[in-house]
């Protein structure tokens, strides 16, 4: 996800072949909490250039502004 501050949070999934995929994000004083919900073993790119790689699972991320 991209976020956009003038949104402060937003939500996303699809069902691709591997299963659902979930995505979502809120503004949260001082950072940014990130839900992400995968399928299959995946990466996870954040805005702030880490990347995770996970397996099927639920994660959240905090990244700070």
């Amino acid at each position: 996800p991209v976020p956009d501050p003038r949104l402060k949070h937003a939500k996303g999934s699809y069902t691709s072949r591997a299963g659902l995929i979930r995505s979502a994000w809120k503004y949260q004083k001082d950072k940014i909490v990130f839900d992400v919900t995968v399928p299959t073993a995946a990466e996870i790119r954040l805005p702030d250039g880490t990347v995770h790689a996970v397996e099927k699972g639920t994660y959240r991320y905090e990244v700070l502004l």
